[in-house]
């Protein structure tokens, strides 16, 4: 496998329209995560100008936002990339032929995963730590949101759509980690781009799915490939 060494937001873009697919962190598959891609110093740049420097997360929070790629927990409960060709048919295939709503008449959706769902879509993009408030998940009350929400990633029905972060008083500057901003996925990244491949079976979507990985992972048997995703 090939492994760029990439140094900018618009390199991780190139590459994961090329290949398709990118975990943000390192995983079993030797190499293949933007982790692994960048040089220490655009992971990590240290501290500088009073504020620590984290290049390639910021460069996940500008993707996030301008939608280049798409971008969420789709990797074994973590993040990666998805070039915006390849995004209908893992929704097809993660989804396996299910919208949210018949997910949850056919019994296969939780209650409480139908109800971020639905909350999403009559409040709009919303932070996460607005979200555990507004539905009650707090020190006495209901339990599980980041397992319930990256769940709902990995099944593609949501997605972040943005980063904010808490404004300093006296100065105005951002500090801290940025908080992600949820949304559905079709309202995210429109309906054409999350449903276009329904005509194909998940079978098929997946098949798709393993070629395209498949061209860029030479030496990776397919049950390491299939782990991933």
């Amino acid at each position: 496998m090939h492994i760029p060494n990439i140094k900018s937001k618009d390199d991780v873009v190139l590459y994961v329209n090329e290949v398709g697919y990118l975990p943000f962190f390192r995983n079993h598959i030797s190499g293949f995560s933007l982790e692994d891609m960048v040089e220490s110093i655009y992971w990590y740049d240290g501290f500088s100008d009073k504020e620590i420097k984290w290049p390639a997360w910021s460069w996940r929070e500008e993707i996030a936002k301008d939608k280049s790629l798409i971008y969420g927990k789709f990797f074994r409960g973590k993040a990666g990339f998805i070039s915006r060709e390849c995004f209908s048919d893992f929704c097809n295939y993660r989804r396996q032929g299910y919208d949210y709503d018949a997910l949850y008449d056919d019994g296969f959706m939780k209650k409480t995963d139908k109800e971020i769902v639905d909350f999403l879509n009559n409040s709009g993009p919303m932070l996460t730590s607005q979200m555990k408030k507004e539905l009650g998940f707090c020190k006495d009350g209901k339990s599980g949101f980041d397992t319930i929400t990256n769940r709902l990633q990995m099944q593609t029905y949501i997605g972040v759509t943005e980063f904010r972060y808490k404004v300093a008083k006296k100065t105005g500057q951002p500090y801290g980690w940025g908080v992600a901003v949820l949304d559905t996925a079709e309202h995210c990244w429109g309906e054409e781009l999350c449903r276009s491949a329904y005509h194909r079976t998940p079978e098929e979507s997946l098949e798709r799915v393993l070629e395209k990985l498949s061209q860029s992972l030479l030496d990776c048997k397919e049950a390491d490939i299939m782990k991933l995703i």
